[in-house]
């Protein structure tokens, strides 16, 4: 299956990369740079990964705030007949559903 993102084993890839390297006797400034930049790529996706299910976690929190927002305020001052208010609920309960599906999908924690 192809998705977005890292490798899960990209770890191992390179250790095991790096390591063939040496048994091939590569020059050891190779091997050096080689490792140098597999760690920062790892720490660049790694935080690039952090970074994502952050943004997810905060799109899901004001999805809520905004939920519990209209809300409240349907209840303080609707004036919508009993099957508009059920209308209205239902596409609210949608949209919103909706948005978090979103933010699970796009690979948030």
């Amino acid at each position: 299956m192809v998705s977005p993102g890292c490798c899960p084993f990209l770890f191992l890839l390179n250790v095991l990369g790096l390591e063939l390297a040496r048994l091939a006797d590569f020059p050891a400034e190779i091997i050096k740079e080689a490792t140098r930049v597999s760690n920062l790529l790892t720490e660049r996706e790694e935080a690039k990964r952090k970074a994502s299910a952050g943004s997810q976690i905060t799109i899901r929190r004001k999805t809520l705030l905004n939920l519990s927002t209209q809300l409240a305020q349907i209840h303080a001052i609707s004036t919508l007949s009993d099957d508009d208010l059920a209308r209205y609920l239902l596409r609210l309960q949608n949209d919103v559903g909706a948005e978090l599906a979103m933010s699970f999908a796009t690979g948030g924690q």
